[in-house]
């Protein structure tokens, strides 16, 4: 959904220090929105967010990185 701010609310609890830890899913689409691969992460919380620099000159992606400490791991094949 477009308007789910959700992921963000949970990323700036880093900015806020009241860290909330959750079980989350990160899958990879193929070209039809379908999962290949998903990664389940139990209490898993943000610890690093970076973002590019925005370049008024440049023809460059913007890239948003966050890097994600968590306590399991389970690689899922769909």
């Amino acid at each position: 959904m477009d308007s789910d701010n959700e992921f963000y609310t949970w990323m700036n609890t880093v900015a806020f220090n009241t860290i909330e830890r959750r079980n989350i899913t990160i899958s990879l689409l193929n070209e039809v929105q379908e999962p290949v691969i998903s990664w389940r992460l139990d209490n898993a919380f943000p610890v690093k967010i970076e973002w590019s620099d925005l370049k008024a000159n440049a023809n460059e992606p913007a890239v948003e990185t966050i890097e994600i400490t968590h306590e399991g791991l389970v690689i899922e094949h769909n």
